[in-house]
């Protein structure tokens, strides 16, 4: 049992230095074009997500000064099992990145530059794999459609998806916005006649 382990383990850390590899001979085996399944499901995609189903691309929430908001990477429609991406963090100029955290595994880059993420673990076609938590800090700008976005990793031109066999898919990147309100004061019917003179 120990063996099996030990050589599965060891495939998947090979699979893993293998996607991290800009060589030419895993260049080689990149497929061109969409990873989408034979049965007319939507593409896969590394999007960017607001709960840990990967639903919500859209958040709208209380604003105020050094407030912390919390967003995920996801994998989601796999067409295969899940080895790792690669992508560049865009964010909206009034968001800034506090933190990002990654399942156990290698990362080569940072986020904001373009990122390689490659996992120790093969996960399962079906379900949403997470790929990085983010935290975000927005001061105290009040914000209306502040667009995070996926895009292509730089050294490729392209967003990424490897399987656990080391084979790299470009797949579609996706969005989010997040929303911070103007606040509103509650006031009384005497100081909205101020405000005019009444």
């Amino acid at each position: 049992m120990y063996a099996t382990n030990r050589a599965e383990h060891l495939a998947i850390v090979c699979t893993v230095a293998l996607v991290l590899t800009t060589s030419a001979t895993v260049n080689a085996g990149r497929v061109e074009g969409p990873a989408t399944s034979t049965m007319g499901s939507a593409p896969t995609m590394v999007g960017i997500y607001f709960d840990t189903a990967a639903t919500q691309t859209v958040k709208v929430c209380n604003g105020g000064a050094d407030e912390y908001y919390t967003a995920y990477i996801f994998i989601v429609n796999a067409t295969h099992k899940a080895g790792g991406a690669g992508y560049k963090l865009l964010l909206d100029p009034r968001m800034q990145l506090v933190s990002a955290t990654y399942p156990p595994g290698v990362r080569q880059g940072a986020p904001l530059a373009g990122i390689e993420v490659g996992f120790t673990a093969c996960y399962p076609i079906g379900t949403p794999v997470l790929v990085s938590t983010l935290t975000l800090w927005t001061g105290n700008n009040l914000i209306e459609n502040a667009e995070m976005r996926i895009d292509p990793y730089p050294p490729t031109g392209a967003v990424e998806f490897a399987d656990c066999n080391g084979v790299i898919y470009n797949v579609d990147g996706g969005s989010a916005f997040l929303t911070i309100p103007i606040s509103t004061e509650a006031m009384t019917w005497a100081a909205i006649k101020a405000l005019y003179g009444s």
